[in-house]
């Protein structure tokens, strides 16, 4: 592995580079992940392609998140880092990650693939309950893939009015099986 050196706004962000031939696999981890952490499952992969393995802000060695951090932030890092790059590229996001790699997707037209692995939305926890709820009354959901983390992909976008205002809340179709039978608090 090497890192690779990204310099945006006077904040540096690091990846970590296994090399190879064909189109960059990027990997944006999740809130509690790094580049460390991912190593194993670099490691494991059984593609020729280079993997890059982001170092999102507030993860050792890159820079801190900063007074104004959001999820705009994550988004503009990303999509600098992709400009860097050069596209295409195949993306992959792993929760929190996901969600950003997701965000990046709607305005990336030259992305080869996007890959969201159980991608998070607020609301979050015991406060999503209720969208939960409504999503299995209600039969919506964004997809074959459902998960609790994500409730938002699994309700209407009236329910979840401020996901509803980013760029990938108008993405709802109906599912054809409900999230669950029952919820409990």
């Amino acid at each position: 592995m090497r890192t690779l050196r990204f310099d945006r706004d006077g904040t540096v962000l690091f990846a970590e580079r296994r090399d190879g031939d064909g189109v960059p696999l990027v990997v944006v981890p999740g809130v509690m992940a790094d580049a460390c952490s991912w190593r194993p499952v670099v490691d494991a992969l059984p593609v020729p392609n280079p993997v890059i393995v982001l170092n999102r802000r507030g993860r050792v060695p890159s820079g801190p998140l900063g007074p104004d951090y959001s999820l705009r932030t994550e988004i503009d890092d990303l999509n600098h880092v992709l400009d860097v790059i050069g596209e295409p590229v195949d993306l992959f996001g792993w929760s929190y990650g996901g969600l950003i790699a997701l965000e990046v997707a709607v305005d990336r037209q030259r992305l080869r693939s996007v890959v969201a692995y159980e991608p998070v939305s607020s609301p979050f926890g015991i406060e999503a309950l209720d969208d939960l709820r409504n999503a299995h009354t209600t039969g919506i959901s964004t997809g074959p893939s459902r998960s609790s983390t994500a409730p938002c992909r699994g309700s209407p976008p009236s329910t979840s009015p401020s996901y509803a205002r980013t760029p990938s809340g108008p993405c709802y179709v109906r599912s054809p099986t409900p999230l669950r039978t029952s919820w409990s608090r």
